[in-house]
């Protein structure tokens, strides 16, 4: 790897038996102007000389990857804005009816459900590739202050290996940093890959031009075509569930029973690349009752019904670092009727995965003082 790679140096014990590898960062927000817009060959040697590495054999030191991104006025302003209607757009539509029916008229409602059929219902346009090469992607790469973070050879398997489902989390709020992998796979580490949704969400208006990155139905059916057309895919394991877990209070990972992912990989053969976003959880502060009525609703229509804030009390994300951390991609042996055991060992294996990529560079991106719960 560019910037001091190991990839090809064997691992020394620790003083404790295990093996130490090699950590590495790749600072997307850091990537120059033009950068995503280079012909491949000329962005492949730029990613490599941007690739970070620590001491070989030993992991970045405590602190070592705080640091915030420097952002220019406008550039802050446009990702404020744009963000902002995003994460609007469901609000409004929850939210708006209910105000109208308390304090408005039937015409109000009448006009108000006709510009939300609009904007539901409307063609999106095309423009996967123009997005993810985009200078606003670079934007919102410096308002996140957006990293990708492995270790060892993680990455160089990540390009070589047959495709493979990114299996990613937390889903917070947003998940921001699965969002923006799908810009940063595609352009900076050179794999053609979609991120996996519910259908519902390309129907909810504004949000819905959020997907316009490159995604795919988050359907067992759906993704396994995708996979046999050569595009590794993305799926936030813990889903609308894991809103209502993983707050910035609790960094909570809702993973432990649901097995559905581990059993499309054994049916479908195909690896998983576990993949876990840091901060994720700390761009919106949220509200749903106790009783779990919400919860219960956003699961059934699965949508996300409930109340979220951010910077000015607004549907617009805190400027929080967000880190992408991914490992190697794990082989799954094909299967076509799994056994509930063999089942359980692929899942056992994720959650292993999610738990070591957290504890292993937490310390180096200040978090040394959290402890991910899976639940």
């Amino acid at each position: 790897m560019g910037g001091g790679s190991g990839s090809s140096t064997l691992p020394s014990p620790a003083p404790d038996g295990r093996a130490v590898v090699q950590h590495h960062v790749l600072e997307l927000f850091n990537m120059p102007a033009g950068a995503a817009a280079l012909p491949d060959a000329e962005r492949f040697k730029l990613v490599r000389s941007m690739i970070k590495s620590s001491p070989k054999h030993s992991g970045f030191e405590k602190d070592s990857h705080t640091r915030q991104s420097s952002i220019a006025w406008h550039e802050e302003a446009t990702c404020m804005l744009v963000m902002g209607l995003w994460l609007g757009g469901p609000l409004v539509t929850f939210f708006g009816p209910i105000c109208i029916l308390l304090f408005g008229t039937t015409t109000q409602l009448c006009y108000f459900l006709a510009v939300v059929l609009v904007l539901a219902l409307h063609p999106l346009p095309n423009l996967e590739d123009y997005l993810n090469k985009s200078a606003f992607s670079l934007w919102l790469y410096k308002y996140f202050s957006y990293r990708i973070m492995w270790s060892g050879d993680a990455y160089d398997k990540a390009q070589t290996s047959p495709p493979w489902v990114g299996a990613a989390g937390p889903h917070s709020v947003m998940p921001f940093g699965s969002v923006l992998s799908i810009p940063g796979i595609n352009t900076f580490v050179f794999r053609k890959f979609k991120g996996g949704t519910a259908s519902i969400l390309s129907r909810i208006p504004m949000l819905r031009y959020l997907y316009m990155w490159g995604t795919i139905d988050v359907s067992g059916k759906s993704l396994a075509a995708g996979l046999k057309q050569g595009y590794c895919v993305g799926v936030v394991c813990d889903g609308i569930a894991g809103i209502f877990k993983c707050t910035r209070e609790n960094e909570a990972f809702y993973l432990k029973d649901r097995k559905s992912l581990a059993k499309f990989c054994i049916r479908n053969g195909c690896p998983f690349v576990p993949a876990y976003s840091v901060g994720n959880s700390q761009a919106f502060c949220s509200w749903f009752d106790k009783f779990g009525v919400l919860e219960w609703l956003s699961r059934k229509t699965q949508a996300s019904l409930f109340l979220y804030w951010g910077r000015l009390f607004l549907p617009i994300p805190f400027r929080t670092n967000v880190t992408l951390l991914f490992g190697a991609p794990v082989p799954v042996e094909k299967k076509e009727n799994p056994s509930e055991a063999e089942v359980d060992a692929v899942h056992q294996e994720m959650l292993c995965a999610f738990k070591t990529l957290f504890d292993t560079h937490k310390h180096a991106l200040g978090w040394s003082g959290k402890e991910l719960k899976i639940i």
